[in-house]
């Protein structure tokens, strides 16, 4: 698996977020929906930190101060 520290492998995995969610659409038996939904979503969790990185600075876990 590419790594999503940089901007390339951040919209790679993106993509395939995409994909995942195409194929949501898709997918005709439950167990299939299922597959891919638990798919997206560890999809997302993974992107998660990464896009408050590159949006923010920042990880996602730490705390801010305000």
């Amino acid at each position: 698996m590419r790594d999503i520290s940089d901007e390339r492998g951040f919209q790679e995995a993106v993509q395939r977020a995409l994909k995942a969610m195409g194929e949501k659409v898709e997918a005709q038996s439950v167990s299939r929906r299922e597959l891919v939904i638990k798919r997206l979503k560890e999809e997302i969790d993974r992107l998660r930190p990464h896009a408050d990185r590159l949006l923010h600075g920042e990880p996602q876990n730490q705390k801010n101060n305000d």
